[in-house]
């Protein structure tokens, strides 16, 4: 599934009723969002914004995904001179878990302060637990882009579990990296006040799970 421009490739939500998504099935199908294909959100021309999956629209009524949302392929989001959000969900979006399997990512380029964010809590959204097992990624490629990861500005993500790769990038076009003014952030939980789990485990033997970029609590 593909979105040329800055319409989101995947959009959950109205604005003239509300919405529930029911459980696919049990075991590995007890979600209400599944992907196992590849879903792109690409900006194409500079200065577009770019969205792979927006779980609720601004203004809209209330979205219920029930069991949340299982990633096993890919969601990429990419912008050339803009911002690129791979998965946001929204202030009236309920997402019980996000449970990442395979690849999540954002990428910008150009030299404007821009941003790449991989996953997006906005304000308001009611948080849940975020598994990640595969990767979730946020890259730059110029100097002055912020890259971020994870970002919960709702507060209320309540656990996050890391046994694959969460990581921010800021790729230098050229300059050397003592100019870089943007910021790597893998995880950003600094709207949280009320506690959250953060675990970083080791499930696969050949795969080291790594958390690249900074974490603010």
């Amino acid at each position: 599934i593909s979105s040329y421009g800055s319409a989101p490739a995947v959009q959950v939500g109205s604005t003239a009723q509300t919405v529930s998504v029911g459980v696919v099935g049990t075991g590995e199908n007890a979600y209400g969002f599944i992907n196992r294909g590849a879903i792109l959100g690409s900006g194409v021309y500079s200065g577009i914004d770019s969205t792979a999956v927006r779980i609720g629209v601004d203004g809209g009524l209330a979205v219920t995904i029930d069991g949340g949302l299982r990633n096993a392929g890919s969601i990429t989001a990419l912008a050339n001179e803009g911002d690129a959000s791979a998965l946001v969900v929204g202030a009236n979006a309920t997402l019980a878990t996000i449970n990442n399997q395979s690849l999540i990512r954002a990428l910008s380029a150009g030299e404007a302060a821009n941003e790449a964010v991989a996953i997006n809590y906005l304000a308001g959204a009611p948080g849940g637990t975020l598994v990640n097992s595969g990767t979730i990624g946020a890259y730059i490629q110029g100097e002055a882009g912020n890259a971020t990861a994870i970002r919960d500005a709702s507060g209320t993500l309540t656990s996050l579990t890391n046994s694959g790769i969460i990581e921010a990038v800021i790729a230098p076009t050229d300059a050397t990296a003592d100019q870089i003014t943007g910021n790597t952030v893998a995880i950003d939980l600094s709207a949280n006040t009320t506690g959250v789990t953060l675990i970083q485990e080791q499930v696969d033997p050949e795969l080291d799970p790594t958390i690249g970029g900074d974490i603010l609590l």
